[in-house]
């Protein structure tokens, strides 16, 4: 086997979850990982279910955007049933980023996250995270977490519109990664963030995340649904917002949008 492939066998032997990714559905190539899960999730798949795919055809971005999806990536979903009371969807987008950065840490420097889904190093992006859910009543029913990670990637597999701007594991480090086993840590270190959200609520989460929220004090553009708001990014709230001050001196919390950093690292 070599590095850019996946093996379930691998994965299975590498685990030290107790519950995320204790049930893998694994296939060569899917639509969409996200939803193929959520297809699972409305039969009643479990906590922790694991999806993944070697290759999407159809990978999704936030916004309905495309994600480029070939083989040597981590494409993967989890169905996520947290039994502990409250929680809010867009805080466990901040776990999974969490645990994506510290993964990608113990291999290379520089690794930083942008609100709210985007992982960097240095100005390339290398991964997003898309999360979805389903109500019931006023509750969550489940959640599908959805991470992309540009992890054996060669410069000759981006698409020239996204060469500027992506990077890849495998081009930061000159080598490649063994994916079984980052996958392994990586769930791993997501499951103790998710076990210190519940006992000790979002507070201790987003503390970390903002260690490596390199954009915060920096200037940025922020389009949301309604308009564009330019300013500092100066904090992110407990409820996953982002605190933007214009250059009026006016403090904006913004709920949904997209970031871009207009001063360099």
């Amino acid at each position: 086997m070599t590095t850019d492939q996946f093996s379930e066998e691998k994965l299975k032997s590498l685990l030290k979850t107790e519950q995320l990714g204790k049930k893998i559905c694994f296939f060569p190539s899917l639509e969409s990982t996200n939803l193929f899960a959520k297809q699972l999730a409305e039969k009643g798949e479990p906590h922790g279910t694991l999806v993944i795919a070697e290759t999407q055809t159809k990978g999704q971005g936030r916004l309905g955007r495309s994600w480029h999806s070939p083989k040597g990536g981590l494409w993967f979903s989890l169905i996520l049933r947290p039994s502990f009371r409250p929680f809010l969807p867009q805080h466990l987008t901040f776990t999974a980023g969490l645990a994506a950065a510290q993964t990608c840490s113990r291999i290379i420097p520089n690794v930083s996250l942008r609100w709210p889904n985007d992982i960097y190093v240095e100005s390339k992006k290398i991964g997003g995270i898309l999360t979805e859910g389903r109500t019931k009543g006023n509750d969550f029913e489940y959640c599908i977490i959805g991470i992309g990670l540009n992890v054996n990637l060669t410069e000759s597999e981006f698409p020239s519109i996204l060469k500027s701007e992506a990077s890849s594991l495998l081009i930061l480090k000159k080598e490649k990664v063994e994916i079984p086993l980052f996958l392994a840590n990586l769930l791993l270190l997501w499951e103790n963030i998710l076990k210190i959200y519940s006992q000790k609520g979002f507070a201790p989460v987003l503390n970390s995340w903002k260690k490596y929220a390199h954009f915060l004090g920096t200037f940025v553009k922020v389009d949301t649904p309604t308009k564009t708001i330019e300013g500092e990014a100066i904090d992110v709230t407990l409820s996953g917002a982002l605190k933007v001050k214009d250059l009026d001196g006016m403090i904006h919390e913004i709920s949904s949008g997209d970031v871009r950093r207009l001063t360099s690292n």
